[in-house]
């Protein structure tokens, strides 16, 4: 009897793990964000340990003030809560995630940003000082200049899709160790301009890296990488930074 009482007791505990760890189910009303937000089961919340908020709202015209995606950024600012951001499911008017330069409210408790899958370039991402990694789609075929200047928080970026990197795209990214873009055509001046960090560069194969002086433009860390990849004959594949030099493609 002892032994029966105690598995069910067992099961049952493992059942309730299991159903507190389960993915959250993506929130369709800015009203159930609010809920969440203010819910007493987040504990412990930090830029270390974010609250993940799954979402399929449509964001409507981000630039508009009383756009869902602004209204979105109050209540984060509001809740003062951490969070891991997936906005993979959610809809906006147009082809262009811009989460508007101008606005400060709520970025600054964004740890990690999954985009939404319907949109073709991103832009103007100022304020999002803690901001550790940012995933985008097969839609998304450039990133404009400037669009990462000063994240200084972000470690890793992934965007399958991309071609295009322009000017000062991820300028001043100290934190920056991990780039993935695996169908890269063309890297214009300064885009890597201050990433001192970077220890993982995945690339495609005869990429332009275009720049009048290297030393000038970039750093020595991507300087050595540029180099490395030239001799390699631009290989396709994840280049890794071993402490001294480049090695790879692998």
């Amino acid at each position: 009897m002892f032994k029966k009482e105690f598995l069910v007791i067992f099961l049952a505990i493992i059942a309730c793990f299991s159903a507190c760890n389960k993915p959250q189910a993506p929130l369709t009303e800015l009203d159930a964000v609010i809920a969440y937000l203010e819910s007493e089961s987040i504990e412990d919340n930090s830029p270390e340990n974010p609250v993940s908020l799954p979402l399929n709202i449509p964001l409507g015209i981000m630039t508009e003030a009383d756009s869902n995606w602004q209204l979105l950024l109050n209540i984060i600012n509001d809740a003062g809560k951490y969070i891991n951001l997936d906005l993979s499911a959610c809809e906006i008017e147009g082809t262009e995630f811009d989460p508007v330069k101008n606005v400060e409210t709520g970025k600054l408790y964004i740890t990690s940003l999954l985009l939404p899958a319907e949109i073709e370039t991103v832009t103007s991402f100022e304020h999002f000082n803690n901001l550790k990694s940012i995933n985008g789609t097969d839609g998304i075929t450039r990133l404009r200049s400037s669009t990462f200047v000063n994240c200084a928080s972000l470690l890793s970026v992934s965007f399958p899709a991309v071609e295009v990197l322009f000017n000062n795209v991820f300028v001043d990214c100290t934190g920056l160790t991990s780039v993935s873009f695996p169908d890269l055509k063309e890297v214009y001046d300064d885009a890597f301009k201050g990433c001192t960090e970077l220890t993982s560069i995945t690339i495609s194969e005869d990429c332009g890296i275009w720049s009048e002086d290297w030393d000038a433009s970039y750093t020595e860390r991507f300087t050595d990488f540029t180099r490395y990849y030239l001799d390699q004959n631009k290989g396709k594949g994840t280049y890794k930074w071993n402490g001294s030099a480049w090695t790879g493609p692998i």
